[in-house]
């Protein structure tokens, strides 16, 4: 009895203990990334890395699951920052991953809140509406189209699509589909970053500057509609 206590208070204080080491994790995270705003970039990151791959993709993605509870930092960012750690396949990999780990966070904080937390996520980014006149919207269509155009915040997408109670493979699958290609542009710029000159940087980035004129367009067209 006295030892089933004595293990149930070690767990108890081994949770307290990770859970403090997290937060001072995050708060300390969230302290640089306010000091740096104005300076994150791939390089920043990059020089943040262990030199063990396997470490540094466990890094990279347990900053994407960070940055989902940052919306200022831009996931191209992260991208890039990628494709000038490991080799384009590897990095594509890490980026996927680290793209359904980044839209996850915030969509099971959205599913947990319920649907009354679409009213705060529509008052505090008006443009979210949209999403609510489109809601007559095949799920999968919608949530791939609004990752595809992008102009939408990543994070508030999830956790409204979270809230909305769309099935969470359905929505994983249709947002990592829509976040593709800047996966693989963001990927190919950052593994050419060395080079600004090279074809292969000047092709991903004018295939990125291409899907943001779209995406722009879609957007203009999708308010007229």
């Amino acid at each position: 009895m006295l030892q089933d206590k004595y293990n149930s208070y070690i767990r108890k204080t081994l949770k307290v203990i990770s859970y403090i080491i997290f937060t001072a994790f995050i708060c300390a995270f969230f302290i640089f990334c306010l000091m740096h705003r104005g300076q994150i970039t791939p390089d920043l990151i990059t020089n943040l890395m262990p030199n063990n791959q396997i470490m540094a993709a466990v890094f990279m993605i347990l900053i994407f699951g960070l940055k989902s509870l940052f919306v200022f930092i831009y996931c191209g960012i992260l991208y890039a920052a990628c494709g000038m750690i490991f080799p384009i396949p590897i990095a594509i990999l890490v980026n996927v991953i680290g793209t359904a780990v980044m839209i996850s966070v915030p969509y099971f904080f959205g599913r947990r809140s319920g649907s009354k937390y679409i009213e705060k996520i529509v008052e505090k980014h008006p443009k979210m509406s949209i999403l609510n006149e489109a809601e007559d919207t095949n799920s999968f269509l919608l949530s791939f189209a609004v990752r595809v155009i992008g102009i939408l915040p990543y994070d508030m997408v999830s956790a409204y699509f979270g809230a909305r109670g769309i099935s969470y493979g359905e929505y994983l699958l249709s947002g990592v589909l829509g976040s593709l290609p800047r996966i693989v542009a963001f990927s190919i710029m950052g593994m050419s970053a060395h080079d600004a000159t090279s074809p292969a940087f000047l092709i991903s980035a004018g295939a990125q500057l291409f899907i943001m004129l779209l995406s722009v367009m879609v957007y203009i067209l999708w308010l007229k509609r």
